[in-house]
């Protein structure tokens, strides 16, 4: 099976190698690129001589050989967690010439900024098979790179080593002190082992010390634990306190933020140093934003920001229904929403919550609507007329006319004309109705000087306009209420 990840020396580098090869000197590794490919999965090419796309370069970290197989040489570089906002498709090791040694590509990987909200430190390896290892070196600036932490533990493990070798040739062996000290006596005014011994068997210390058999029978090895817990009398060891300490941290820092991290690492608490406070989802980016100045006081648009109770109140009290506003609803009657009622006259007892919402209202706006008090009781408007009707809404803005007030119907004035010959002479005559009027004539006797005629004039007001059993406009049912908020 063909492989889908690989990396190759560039035609740049094979040659750099086998110079270095034949010529006995080294070629040193001192830069790594990382790039997108340009969006898509890119093929190591030998002939190029830079990235498709490069998104990064920057010094490696460190260049080892392969414990397990000497003629592989593995190039690490670590990209910290406040880089990134890209992805990660193929990787490239350059010389100190700024040349293209070696070129790979590998499986698609996006490195988040922490700025986005999510952040991780990302680790690049390449691993390359070469002819000789001892011609290549790696060649950096120790104060600028970063070291991951099995370099450092590889780092630690190989200077104890070194020591250790080094302190067995310094010091001697218990054996060689025994020997070379055994039967040597110090000159001068010293007591001898045997003086010491017979003059100090026996004694005891002056002052409040606990004997040998006291400390022995009192300390409790068995009370040294390993894990946390309520114990009060318990300690706990050495490594147990290191295990629980590292298991338990919950804290991240950098130049930018202090970062605080539930126990799951799910979300995380940011406290940047321009005064925000951030909650972040480790998956989905920021969840909520905190600005410097607190809680926002007042509405807006920001999807992210948090307001105080206070501001929520405010902005419900803006947009509330005002006590006695008057609207109309599609609803019949019994079906109004809560908090609003019909304007058909209901009484309410003053010391209900409806009355004492009526009894708040202005003066002006009882007296114009007809809300009055009488035998302990206080009613809602009623626009129902006495013979049954219920007026039309009409504005009043700008006119002479008040609110609440009931204009009376009328009818529209309507006209029309007619003329007429009483009398008409064989020969003819002339006679007509308009508008409203319409004329039927009738036949009579006939004269030597004429006929004699009837005439019957009719009105009828559809001749002219649309009729009804009253005056109205063309109408659509509402039911009127007014909201009392209770």
């Amino acid at each position: 099976m063909t492989a889908k990840y690989f990396a190759i020396l560039t035609n740049y580098g094979a040659a750099q190698l086998a110079n270095a090869v034949a010529l006995g000197t080294q070629m040193n590794i001192t830069a790594m690129g990382a790039g997108d490919g340009g969006g898509t999965l890119p093929v190591p090419d030998p002939a190029q001589t830079t990235l498709i796309r490069e998104n990064r370069r920057a010094a490696v970290n460190q260049v080892s050989v392969d414990d397990k197989n000497p003629n592989i040489i593995i190039a690490e570089q670590v990209i910290p967690e406040n880089e990134g906002g890209w992805w990660i498709r193929e990787i490239g090791l350059y010389d100190d010439n700024g040349g293209l040694i070696a070129i790979g590509n590998v499986p698609e990987t996006y490195k988040p900024n922490l700025q986005e909200g999510s952040g991780r430190t990302q680790v690049l390896q390449m691993a390359l098979i070469v002819s000789s290892t001892q011609a290549v070196t790696l060649k950096v600036d120790p104060s600028v790179v970063l070291a991951t932490r099995e370099y450092v533990t590889k780092s630690i493990d190989a200077a104890i080593q070194a020591s250790e070798a080094k302190s067995a040739k310094i010091y001697a062996t218990k054996t060689e002190l025994s020997s070379g000290l055994s039967g040597k006596q110090p000159t001068g005014d010293y007591a001898t082992r045997t003086e010491l011994n017979n003059g100090l068997s026996g004694k005891q210390p002056t002052g409040d010390y606990a004997t040998k058999t006291e400390v022995n029978s009192k300390l409790d090895k068995n009370a040294v634990v390993q894990t946390t817990g309520t114990s009060t009398t318990s300690v706990i060891s050495q490594d147990g306190a290191t295990k629980a300490f590292a298991g338990g941290q919950r804290f991240h820092t950098s130049p930018e933020s202090v970062e605080m991290i539930t126990p799951n690492g799910s979300i995380i608490i940011e406290l940047t140093n321009n005064g925000y406070v951030n909650i972040i989802n480790k998956n989905t980016g920021v969840l909520a934003e905190i600005p410097p100045g607190g809680l926002e006081q007042s509405a807006g648009s920001h999807p992210k920001r948090m307001m105080s109770q206070k501001g929520i109140t405010d902005l419900a009290k803006s947009v509330e229904t005002p006590i006695g506003m008057f609207a109309t609803f599609p609803h019949r009657a019994t079906q109004l929403p809560t908090k609003w009622y019909s304007t058909n006259g209901d009484r309410f007892s003053v010391s209900s919550p409806q009355g004492l919402a009526l009894k708040s209202l202005p003066a002006e706006l009882k007296s114009d609507w007809g809300i009055t008090e009488s035998g302990g009781m206080i009613n809602v408007p009623n626009i129902k007329q006495s013979d049954g009707r219920t007026p039309f809404l009409r504005p009043v803005n700008g006119t002479e006319r008040q609110v609440g007030s009931v204009d009376g119907d009328k009818m529209r004035r309507m006209q029309g004309e007619y003329t007429n010959s009483s009398w008409r002479d064989h020969g003819g005559g002339s006679g007509g109705a308009s508008g409203v009027f319409s004329v039927r004539y009738s036949a009579g006797t006939s004269g030597s000087a004429g006929s004699n005629q009837g005439t019957t004039l009719i009105f009828d007001s559809e001749k002219v306009v649309p009729t009804g059993s009253e005056f109205k406009p063309l109408d659509i049912g509402v039911t009127l209420a007014i909201y009392l908020g209770v």
